[in-house]
C-alpha cells in the first residue's frame, strides 16, 4: 500500500446517495438493524409536541440508497426509545419508556413490517404489551431485546432500578409464558445490571453484564432456571483490578462455531479499562482466543460497546468515547488477540466524528453485512439524526 491506511477498514464508497460510505437521516434519531434481505431499517421518535412523539421507520436498500418510509404512529408520551429488533418475518420490536414521574414505565410494542403496531400482538391494545417495572434511564443505553427465530419468543432483559435488573419472556403473541421464572414470565435479577442477552447453538438464554464488582454472563433454560453446566453453576464472571467500578459485558456474540465471545469496559462512565473473552458453548475459556485468557486494554480508542465476529473468527470491536459519543471507531482483533496490521490503520478504523451538536451521540452498534462481510455502523445522534456508515471488510 502506498501510505499505512488498508483497504479494510476504509469507508465503501459504493455506499450512501453521496457515494461517501455514510448515510445521514435528518431529524429521526433512532437504531438501524439490517433485515434477512440486507436492507437496512431505521426506527426512531420525533417529537411533535410538548407530550407527543411520532414514531417513524424508514427503509434504505442494501447500498443505502433512501427507500421510503413507513407508517407514522402516535404514542402519547414516548420519551425513553431503549431498544430493537427485528424478527426473520421483518416484523420489528421496540421497547421504550413512558415517563411516569420520576421514572419511565417499560413498554414492548411489536410493528409490522409496514410500520404499523401490529394488532396480532398482544390483541386488544393496539400491539403493545405493558411490561408493569421501570426502565432505568442512563448514560450507557444498553439494553437486551431479542427474538429467538425457532419459536417467536421475545426476550428483554434491563436494568429496572439501580443495580437490579429483570429477564422477561413474551411469547410471540405477545402473552406471558408462565413456564418461565416466577410464572409471570419473569426472572429477577437482584444486584445485576444486564446489557445483552444472546441465544446459545441449543436456544439457551445467555445474558450478560455485571454484578456489583464483576462481569458477568449467566445462562438460562427455558423454565428460566440456571443452566448448572454452563460456567460454573450457570454462570461465567470476570474481574477487574478496579473493585469500585467493575467490568460489564456490552456485548455478546455467539458465531457459528458455538464459541460465546464477549466485549466490554467499565460499569460505571468512568471508563479506564476495555476487555475481549472468548468462551466454549459450555462457558470455559476458549484455546483459540489468545490461548484462553481475556485481552485487556485502555480506552485509547474508546470503549468497547458492540462487536462482531467475523467467520475467520477475527473480532471487530466499536470503540465509542463513552462520555459524549464524540467518537467512534472499529477495532479488529486477530484470534491470537494482536490488533490487524491488515484492517485500518494498525487495527484501528475510525467511523464517526460528532461535529454539529453538543450532545451526546450514541453511535454504538456494528453489523455484518452480506455478500463480503462489510461494517455496516450505526447510532442516533441525540434528538438530531441517524448515522449510518459501511466500512470495507479485506478485498
Amino acid at each position: 500500500m502506498a501510505n499505512s491506511q488498508n483497504i479494510a477498514g476504509s469507508f465503501d464508497t459504493s455506499f450512501g446517495t453521496d457515494r461517501n460510505g455514510t448515510v445521514r437521516l435528518e431529524l429521526l434519531a433512532g437504531f438501524t438493524r439490517l433485515l434477512k434481505d440486507q436492507t437496512l431499517l431505521t426506527v426512531g421518535n420525533k417529537r411533535k409536541s410538548q407530550t407527543e412523539y411520532i414514531v417513524e421507520a424508514v427503509k434504505h436498500h442494501a447500498d443505502g440508497y433512501y427507500d421510503k418510509a413507513l407508517a407514522e404512529t402516535s404514542i402519547n408520551g414516548f420519551n425513553l426509545f431503549a431498544a430493537l429488533t427485528v424478527q426473520a418475518d421483518d416484523k420489528y420490536l421496540v421497547l421504550w419508556g413512558l415517563l411516569n414521574g420520576a421514572h419511565y414505565d417499560a413498554h414492548l410494542t411489536r410493528f409490522t413490517k409496514e410500520g404499523d403496531p401490529d394488532p396480532q400482538f398482544n390483541p386488544g391494545n393496539n400491539g403493545t404489551v405493558r411490561l408493569d417495572v421501570a426502565v432505568e434511564d442512563d448514560l450507557l443505553g444498553k439494553r437486551g431485546l431479542k427474538v429467538r427465530d425457532k419459536d417467536g419468543a421475545v426476550y428483554v432483559a434491563f436494568e429496572i432500578h439501580e443495580h437490579d435488573s429483570i429477564i422477561i419472556k413474551i411469547d410471540k403473541n405477545g402473552g406471558t409464558d408462565p413456564l418461565f421464572g416466577d410464572g409471570t414470565g419473569r426472572v429477577y435479577v437482584p444486584d445485576t445490571q444486564l446489557r445483552a442477552l444472546a441465544f446459545s447453538y441449543d436456544d439457551h438464554l445467555l445474558v450478560a453484564g455485571n454484578t456489583r464488582d464483576k462481569a458477568l454472563i449467566s445462562c438460562y433454560d427455558n423454565r428460566g432456571s440456571l443452566v448448572t453446566g454452563f460456567g460454573s453453576g450457570g454462570h461465567v464472571e470476570l474481574g477487574s483490578a478496579d473493585t469500585g467500578n467493575p467490568l460489564s459485558v456490552f456485548s455478546i456474540v455467539v458465531d457459528d462455531q458455538h464459541r460465546i465471545t464477549v466485549a466490554g469496559s467499565n460499569a460505571k462512565l468512568r471508563q479506564t479499562h476495555n476487555f475481549v473473552a472468548s468462551f466454549t458453548a459450555s462457558g470455559q475459556p476458549d484455546p483459540t482466543f489468545n490461548q484462553d485468557v481475556p485481552v485487556h486494554t485502555t480506552v485509547e480508542d474508546g470503549s468497547y460497546v458492540s462487536h462482531v465476529v467475523q467467520r475467520d473468527g477475527k473480532v471487530v470491536v466499536l470503540a465509542r468515547e463513552q462520555a459524549t459519543g464524540l467518537t467512534t471507531k472499529l477495532v479488529r482483533y486477530t484470534r491470537a488477540a494482536h490488533k490487524d496490521p491488515a484492517f485500518g490503520n494498525a487495527g484501528v478504523a475510525p467511523v464517526y466524528t460528532r461535529q454539529d451538536s453538543p450532545l451526546r451521540s450514541y453511535v454504538d452498534t456494528v453489523e455484518l453485512q452480506q455478500p463480503g462481510e462489510k461494517f455496516l455502523v450505526s447510532g442516533p445522534n441525540a434528538t438530531y439524526y441517524t448515522y449510518i456508515a459501511r466500512l470495507l471488510n479485506d478485498a
